[in-house]
């Protein structure tokens, strides 16, 4: 396969400030990390990136932290090179416990079923159709939902159904935080369900508007993967 855009993005607010090194996340549901870090595959993104920056790397069988070596760019040239004698694999045991983060500033008040986005310490947007998805590095379990509201929005008994989904469709078994539209702060899964996850499998949050009111602001949500 190839490499997508839309899975690489910053870690992070990537303000720079003299040399320091930026940090950036790649990861891909088609790709084993051989064919990720293999020459020219990053070749795309040569115009943002520097050599010393960081790139953490999720492949369908596996996770690793790989340094850029040097990067071209001339009118006819775009190039991107890791340096193979930094690429660190990440084990099992130092990926486990991660927190898997989500985010929107906003829920559009007339959409019904929104995703949340993949968080970032930029805005992460308003909620939209697209799913907001962060790809297992390998396989384990999801537990422990909490999901805040920043900002009050309307209609004092309706609710806003925030539920996991993987591969596109709902968690089996289901986990779920019910939150009203009216209210600020935050609330986590009752039940403490648990749903198991195989590597490559897509997860998102999904926030489920019932009714047509003014909808909360400022929303994070966490999910831990064991």
């Amino acid at each position: 396969m190839s490499f997508l855009d839309k899975n690489f993005s910053p870690i992070g607010g990537q303000a720079k400030a003299g040399n320091s090194p930026a940090q950036w996340s790649y990861s891909s549901s088609t790709d084993n990390l051989a064919a990720i870090l293999a020459s020219d595959y990053f070749n795309e993104i040569a115009t943002r990136v520097q050599a010393g920056d960081f790139i953490n790397i999720i492949g369908t069988d596996g996770s690793a932290i790989a340094t850029i070596l040097t990067v071209i760019v001339t009118p006819a040239i775009k190039s991107v090179e890791l340096d193979p004698d930094v690429i660190l694999p990440i084990s099992p045991a130092e990926n486990r416990n991660s927190t898997l983060a989500f985010g929107a500033t906003a829920i559009s008040s007339s959409a019904t079923n929104v995703f949340l986005n993949r968080y970032t310490a930029a805005a992460p947007g308003v909620a939209t159709a697209v799913l907001g998805e962060i790809i297992a590095s390998r396989n384990g379990t999801l537990k422990n939902l909490v999901v805040r509201q920043g900002v009050a929005g309307g209609g004092a008994l309706q609710l806003i159904i925030y539920s996991v989904f993987v591969d596109g469709v709902e968690a089996s078994p289901m986990l779920r935080v019910l939150l009203a539209a009216s209210s600020v702060g935050q609330a986590f899964d009752p039940d403490a369900v648990e749903v198991p996850i195989t590597a490559g499998q897509r997860i998102s949050i999904q926030a489920e508007n019932v009714g047509p009111v003014a909808t909360p602001k400022e929303i994070t949500a966490s999910l831990t993967f064991m």
